[in-house]
């Protein structure tokens, strides 16, 4: 049984629907995190690259798994382009059933409550050719940062 849809899920879904429309404006400008060390990366078959930042001792996120999260997402020229903590409540989704883009259920993968994690996300793994109307261009590589807050 899928949970009832969210603020911020009916929100992901009206930006993946309705991103073309929305004005340049939208995008806001904020520096995203300095570039993780290569010698902590890890590197998914795939493509996706993660550091963790803080490792959690709670409950792992695992595949079928519904996963609360805070996330910020930047564009490699540093514009932020979404953020759950605007919104003050964290972001909920089942891991790995298409809830998300594909870099997320891949890169928050074993991730522990309480931990926090950077992830590089190529575009395939993204929002891909399409991208989302002036809010993420076309094949763009998406940066986030996330914290992992709840696993049920």
């Amino acid at each position: 049984m899928h949970p009832k849809p969210t603020f911020p899920r009916v929100l992901f879904a009206l930006l993946m629907v309705a991103g073309p429309l929305l004005p340049p404006a939208f995008a806001v400008q904020d520096k995203k995190p300095a570039a993780p060390s290569a010698a902590l990366e890890t590197v998914t078959p795939s493509g996706v690259r993660y550091v963790d930042l803080q490792l959690g001792q709670g409950d792992e996120a695992q595949l079928g798994k519904i996963v609360e999260v805070h996330y910020t997402g930047w564009l490699q020229d540093g514009t932020r382009f979404d953020s759950s903590r605007d919104r003050e409540h964290p972001f909920t989704f089942r891991l790995g059933t298409g809830d998300a883009i594909k870099g997320w259920d891949e890169g928050l993968l074993g991730m522990k409550v309480g931990g926090k994690r950077k992830l590089t996300i190529p575009p395939e793994l993204g929002f891909g050719k399409q991208g989302i109307g002036s809010v993420v261009p076309p094949n763009a590589v998406l940066y986030y940062e996330f914290e992992l807050m709840g696993v049920r």
